[in-house]
């Protein structure tokens, strides 16, 4: 399974890339959806998973959610946030994670789809 992890937080992306290869799945970590895109654009496969933090730069994703879910029609997408009340402001068929989490609930999530 190819999971894609964009986040703004260089640490974070570290550590889910490294939690998502330990589970046995390939991972790709992009601090921005531009460097995603630019991935898709140069031909790099799609991926399974996308989990995304719900604020990139100081500005909420789910814009940019909302357009790439359509050319990325057959991945998962998983928000992570701290704030609850993300949970009902996500558009159908998009997922939750809530920080802070533990790893298990990260390799549950990435089991359910295997």
């Amino acid at each position: 399974m190819r999971v894609w992890v964009i986040d703004d937080e260089e640490a974070v992306l570290a550590m889910l890339g490294a939690a998502i290869e330990y589970c046995g799945h390939a991972a790709a970590a992009f601090r921005e959806p531009a460097a995603a895109e630019a991935a898709l654009t140069a031909g790099e496969a799609p991926p399974d998973v996308v989990i995304v933090d719900w604020t990139l730069g100081g500005r909420p994703a789910l814009p940019w959610i909302q357009t790439w879910r359509a050319r990325l029609a057959e991945a998962r997408w998983v928000v992570v946030s701290g704030d609850p009340a993300v949970r009902a402001a996500l558009p159908e068929g998009v997922e939750w994670l809530g920080k802070p989490f533990h790893l298990a609930d990260l390799a549950a999530l990435l089991e359910a789809e295997a």
